[in-house]
């Protein structure tokens, strides 16, 4: 059951990539803390404590508050992981893309990978 819950935070973090980029560094922080947390701790390193932390960090955001946190998370995660699934198939290295991806975790310290495509 750990494994599951790790795997599916993993993908969580991964679809989280471009909510991460657009925020602000005290909410970045935020994020950061909850990476630094989890790294040590195999109950933290949860979607739950993950959620979490990135809902409070939606505050700021107007778009996120209007629509609801849980309804915006799933939109955006969504839109990420469908682009994600094409630079996938279709990228040939050193992209923007893959550069973003590997900036957001050198800063989290966590080293999650996605397994699908």
């Amino acid at each position: 059951m750990i494994l599951s819950e790790r795997k599916k935070t993993n993908q969580l973090l991964s679809n989280c990539i471009l909510i991460f980029n657009e925020m602000n560094v005290k909410d970045f922080e935020r994020i950061k803390r909850w990476a630094s947390y989890a790294k040590h701790d195999v109950g933290y390193y949860s979607i739950f404590s993950l959620t979490q932390s990135i809902y409070d960090t939606l505050w700021n955001r107007n778009e996120a508050v209007e629509e609801g946190f849980s309804k915006y998370l799933n939109r955006r995660t969504t839109e990420y992981r469908e682009m994600l699934n094409y630079h996938n198939k279709n990228c040939e290295g050193n992209c923007l893309v893959c550069k973003d991806r590997q900036v957001i975790k050198d800063l989290l310290g966590i080293d999650y990978e996605r397994t699908e495509s």
